[in-house]
């Protein structure tokens, strides 16, 4: 009987520790810096701790944001990681305000200058993001699929090639992929709360789907090199696992808690596949 209590309890507390990284963000900023550091590790390029510190920050900064603008536009209930983050609304605007002092004198002293620029059109585009979705739609699955590749690809994007730039854009396609299927999920909810959600059929994520899956083997099957290749097939392995989400998440009529939860850790399978 100790035993069984046990079990449950440990489960219960692995169930809570990774809602707690879920609703502060902290996965995702995780699977960013994991993609980054796989991503340098495959194309030979040195880890760079400083941009490694910025990611991870950056993409904290962004989320909290984007669901701060959220909250004070729609109200916090929208789903229970909004509600936890207007709780502490007032702490999350102070840690911010500490992680843009950090990452600007990290940028200003340890970034290159052509690094530097690039950072500085990512920032404002996010501002820019931020800014117009705090008055008007913005469709963000675009903004935050092409910040997040920009962000993991940062340092091949710096030095690119033709290989480069088509894996590059294969990502793009996998994250677009993620944000195409959260939003299908969250749409009755989204309806009910007068939240805009501009996917209007599941069509666009089952083609995309579609696309991603067969141009992942083309590419495996026409390229010799092999490193680029375990990069492409655990980014199909990651395809794989979105799409038996959210068909699971369809057969429980998409009544799913967890779906961010496994979707954000499914970015991970790149770095433990490499």
């Amino acid at each position: 009987m100790h035993f069984i209590d046990y079990k449950v309890n440990f489960r219960n507390s692995i169930r809570k520790f990774l809602f707690f990284l879920n609703v502060y963000s902290i996965d995702i900023a995780l699977a960013g810096v994991s993609g980054f550091i796989t991503v340098n590790k495959v194309f030979g390029l040195p880890q760079n701790l400083a941009l490694i510190v910025l990611l991870f920050l950056g993409i904290f900064l962004i989320y909290w944001l984007d669901h701060l603008l959220d909250i004070r536009k729609y109200g916090n209930h929208l789903s229970s990681r909004h509600f936890l983050i207007s709780k502490k609304q007032t702490l999350l605007y102070k840690i911010g305000f500490v992680f843009i002092l950090i990452s600007g004198m990290i940028a200003f002293f340890y970034l290159s200058i052509k690094a530097l620029l690039l950072g500085l059109l990512l920032l404002v585009l996010s501002l820019l993001y931020l800014a117009l979705n705090a008055t008007r739609y913005v469709p963000k699955e675009i903004f935050a699929a092409s910040v997040y590749t920009v962000g993991i690809y940062f340092q091949v994007i710096l030095n690119p090639g033709l290989y480069e730039f088509l894996v590059i854009g294969y990502f793009f396609g996998l994250t677009l992929y993620a944000m195409y299927g959260i939003a299908w999920i969250e749409k009755a909810t989204d309806k009910r709360y007068g939240v805009p959600n501009g996917v209007t059929t599941n069509k666009i994520s089952q083609t995309m789907f579609l696309l991603l899956f067969v141009t992942g083997i083309v590419s495996v099957i026409i390229t010799s090199a092999e490193i680029y290749n375990q990069l492409i097939v655990s980014y199909l392995f990651v395809l794989v696992v979105l799409k038996s989400i959210f068909a699971l998440c369809k057969m429980q009529r998409y009544q799913c808690n967890w779906y961010r939860i496994a979707i954000e850790w499914s970015f991970l399978i790149p770095w433990l596949w490499i």
